[in-house]
């Protein structure tokens, strides 16, 4: 019985500090850029992409932990090797606007050192 509250205790104190945290904005990736307008596209054109270049700005390496949008008109590719300190790298941002006529701004969040910082960058334009 006192192994099994031992074990219990010592999860409760490693687990619960990391569940604790909120993702803060991230001051170690710098993007170059935060929102890329396409300006009007052509629906029958179809999708639609941007690259967007950030920088690991840090004296530590990092890694980028996912990349997530509340669309799933919104796809992304990533680099999924860490970055060493003063390394570069890439977000491609890729829109579908099938079947979505008008104005749109589609948020990205990139989580990056182990999910405890993220970035926000935007794509947005006029669907016609």
């Amino acid at each position: 019985m006192k192994i099994l509250i031992l074990s219990i205790t010592f999860l409760f104190l490693v687990l619960f500090p990391s569940m604790a945290q909120e993702p803060r904005l991230s001051d170690e990736l710098v993007f170059e850029e935060r929102v890329f307008d396409f300006g009007e596209i052509k629906e029958e054109d179809g999708l639609v992409s941007h690259e967007f270049e950030f920088r690991n700005v840090s004296q530590k390496v990092l890694s980028i932990n996912g990349v997530t949008s509340g669309c799933g008109c919104v796809q992304f590719e990533y680099p999924k090797e860490p970055l060493r300190p003063n390394a570069t790298g890439k977000v491609k941002v890729t829109y579908n606007p099938a079947y979505r006529p008008g104005f749109f701004s589609k948020e990205v969040v990139v989580l990056s050192n182990n999910n405890a910082n993220y970035n926000r960058i935007w794509v947005k334009g006029t669907v016609i």
